[in-house]
């Protein structure tokens, strides 16, 4: 559940921290009051129980009772509904990790409700075994149990939640249980409201993004928690909003993590991971993100090799007018090596082709698909660190363009099947291309197209390159085009590849990955995007990265994968003196954001976070005080570059402009300048305008893309980033490229 960027980020999208607290923790919140609470019957020992337990019936005016616990007869008719969706599990591992494989993440009206009508019954060690659970609304609090310093505003609506609503046709507005318009909300303000809780419509008849918001003022909510949970209540009455449904996916040590869907805005899964339990097993803390997979999908399907190896040595080729009957030869450049041999008659459409390669410091050179005698069409895959060049060995030139710098000596595999195109370096997948049937090409690339099949070969355009051991395994000429479930990206209007061919750098380089999906998943979904990731860690107090030690646990254990990118992401300004130099340069690069700082009162302020951004003196005075502390950023932190340059707090937003004047855009571009500190194009904040990057850029500042994404959804293929690239003229000498690269 967590992230190598640390959970803490993930509050720093747009919908940010108030999403996470009001919804993420609700299930929690709930545990840890029937719990605590006076008022709640859940802690009946439900062996007391024996000829009083409440059995949910069809008619729907029936009574039942929270909490009083259930007989074996109805816990065994729960298990018999849930097993109708549970494909397998896996218990008692020796990791202490049970898992949950589910076959459907959609329960039938009739499972669900039976389900849930048993489940509220439920004893809370009873509810805690379930591999599917549910919650619905909260009871009221008792604000005398709370902590002195607990926020009670987290229980009301977020304010861009709140500002959608008012003007949303996909949700129903209920207020104290009250159907109004929405227009009605104009006349509160979200901490007008004790407590709110979006449902789904669709169950009902509505559309799947259709969804119900119940929000309730103090009163009101007192008078709801006395009507469905201090008494009995009908069957009826308990199903008017319809509770989330929360899959089992995995049981780490006896916590649970669930997967469930949350209708609303947002509209998505959401992954959950219960991080403290109490005594007798109830919740008591967890953590939780966006999800980009589902219950069904949660647990990976083994993978099956690309094809069937039959491996037959390429030893016969042609070098200029010399013919070399060896899998193994060497080229200088300007020369090339064109396969003149006897297997599949020289020619092959679907293969898989293995060797090992050796090239000199500064080489260029490529081996080539689908080609003829002068290797001047098909596709080319890179070889070499060219100094005139920054693209990297692996590259599928001008389609899927590398940056990640490899060594000078490696095995590289290149599979065609169909129309995918899939490059190996060292067993590690690089380039995952799916050729459309409309491809885009330059006039200059315009023979860069699949065929029927033909030559394979070498050419060397500059150092040395050796190439020993190569073979090739012939595959059927009827395979599919693509895999199954896989299509091409429509290059008809896609930006991406209009850059690629020309060889414009496209790299993501603020990507924040969830612990929880492994790395390995981070390289396919970069694969399936066209191009490279720069996983970041959030590094700093508060965060999960905070010293020199785990730094060194990080990549021992989770930043070994070559073809991703390594970032620090510095937190707070304590950052600095927390690592070490040492521990920097472990990194492929370092950058932070100047979001995060002390305010002219000394208040620990997160731009991003509304409630945190205290705006008591005159707001362009505010503007200057944040103009001074992004400065002294740039001008004492040992960063490659800024991320999310010039973003302002939500409510400053609307007013960018004002706020950018051309001074204060002057002063940033010169100290950016002067500190030879790069500018991130953000995709996510959709920050810096296209005035201020116009401006960077005639003044010789160096530019990055990033998304600083809220979970994987909001990877969007760099939509704004690349956007800016064109409408400001970006070229290869505006980018910024790590060290070593």
């Amino acid at each position: 559940m967590e992230q190598y960027s640390n959970l803490n980020n993930v509050e720093k999208g747009e919908w940010k921290m108030q999403w996470c607290r009001s919804i993420a923790l609700i299930p929690v919140f709930i545990a840890a009051i029937c719990v605590f609470s006076t008022k709640t019957i859940a802690q009946n020992n439900v062996n007391a129980l024996n000829g009083g337990i409440e059995n949910p019936i069809s008619d729907k005016n029936r009574m039942i009772t929270r909490g009083k616990g259930i007989s074996q007869e109805l816990l065994t008719e729960y298990q018999e509904i849930v097993n109708k969706y549970l494909e397998k599990d896996s218990i008692g591992n020796p990791d202490g990790i049970d898992k949950f494989y589910w076959k459907s993440d959609s329960l039938s009206v009739e499972d669900w409700t039976r389900l849930y009508v048993i489940y509220v019954q439920m004893a809370k060690n009873q509810q805690s075994k379930q591999m599917i659970s549910f919650y619905g609304p909260m009871p009221a609090i008792d604000k005398a149990s709370l902590p002195p310093d607990f926020d009670i505003r987290i229980f009301s609506p977020p304010q861009r939640f709140y500002d959608l609503w008012i003007e949303s046709k996909k949700c129903k507005i209920y207020i104290d249980g009250e159907n109004v318009e929405n227009s009605v909300l104009k006349s509160y303000k979200p901490t007008d409201f004790a407590s709110y809780f979006t449902s789904s419509l669709f169950r009902s008849g509505g559309q799947k993004d259709e969804y119900r918001v119940d929000l309730w003022t103090e009163s009101g909510h007192k008078k709801f928690t006395e009507q469905f949970f201090d008494q009995p209540v009908s069957i009826d009455k308990l199903l008017e909003i319809e509770p989330v449904i929360m899959f089992m996916v995995e049981k780490d040590n006896g916590k649970p993590i669930t997967i469930q869907f949350l209708p609303g805005p947002r509209n998505d899964w959401v992954l959950s991971k219960v991080t403290a339990i109490s005594d007798d097993g109830i919740p008591m803390s967890s953590m939780s993100m966006p999800s980009e997979l589902m219950p069904s999908t949660y647990h990976p399907k083994s993978k099956l090799p690309l094809y069937v190896s039959n491996q037959s040595p390429l030893d016969k080729w042609k070098i200029g007018k010399k013919v070399v009957k060896s899998s193994t030869f060497e080229l200088s450049a300007g020369q090339s090596a064109v396969y003149d041999g006897a297997i599949n008659g020289g020619s092959f459409k679907n293969f898989g082709f293995k060797a090992h390669v050796t090239h000199s410091e500064g080489a260029k050179a490529f081996f080539w698909i689908h080609s003829d005698a002068s290797l001047t069409k098909g596709y080319s895959i890179l070889i070499g660190k060219p100094v005139d060049d920054h693209r990297r060995s692996g590259s599928l030139a001008s389609v899927r363009n590398l940056y990640k710098p490899t060594s000078a000596s490696f095995d590289i595999e290149v599979v065609v099947q169909g129309k995918r195109i899939v490059v190996m370096i060292d067993g590690w997948k690089v380039v995952d291309y799916l050729e459309p049937d409309a491809p885009y090409r330059t006039v200059a690339n315009t023979a860069q197209l699949l065929s029927a099949g033909e030559l394979i070969g070498f050419r060397a355009e500059n150092g040395i390159l050796n190439v020993s051991n190569a073979n090739i395994t012939p595959l059927a000429d009827s395979l599919p085009n693509y895999p199954e479930g896989k299509a091409p990206i429509d290059e008809r209007d896609d930006v991406l590849i209009r850059l690629q061919q020309r060889n414009f750098p496209v790299v993501d380089y603020h990507v924040h990955w969830p612990v929880m999906l492994g790395l390995e998943a981070a390289i396919e979904k970069s694969l399936a995007d066209g191009y490279e990731y720069g996983v970041a860690s959030n590094c700093g107090i508060g965060f999960q990265t905070t010293s020199d030690e785990q730094v060194k646990a990080l990549f021992k254990n989770a930043f070994i994968l070559p073809p991703l990118f390594y970032a620090m992401q510095g937190e707070g300004r304590e950052w600095v003196k927390t690592f070490s130099k040492e521990s920097r340069e472990m990194f492929n690069y370092v950058f932070t954001d100047a979001l995060t700082f002390n305010d002219h009162k000394g208040r620990r302020t997160h731009l991003w976070i509304d409630p945190e951004v205290i705006i008591d003196i005159p707001e362009q005075d505010y503007m200057d005080m944040i103009m001074e502390r992004t400065l002294k950023i740039i001008n004492e932190e040992p960063i490659d570059f800024l991320a999310s340059p010039t973003r302002l707090a939500n409510v400053m937003m609307k007013d960018y402009d004002k706020y950018w004047t051309d001074a204060r855009v002057a002063q940033l571009i010169k100290a950016l300048k002067d500190n030879n500190v790069a500018m991130e194009i953000n995709s996510v904040s959709k920050v810096p305008s296209a005035k201020i990057i116009k401006a960077a850029k005639a003044a010789g500042v160096k530019f990055t893309l990033g998304t600083n994404n809220n979970g994987v959804r909001e990877l969007d293929r760099l939509n704004y980033s690349l956007r800016m690239v064109e409408e400001c003229g970006l070229t290869i000498d505006d980018m910024w490229f790590p060290k070593g690269q």
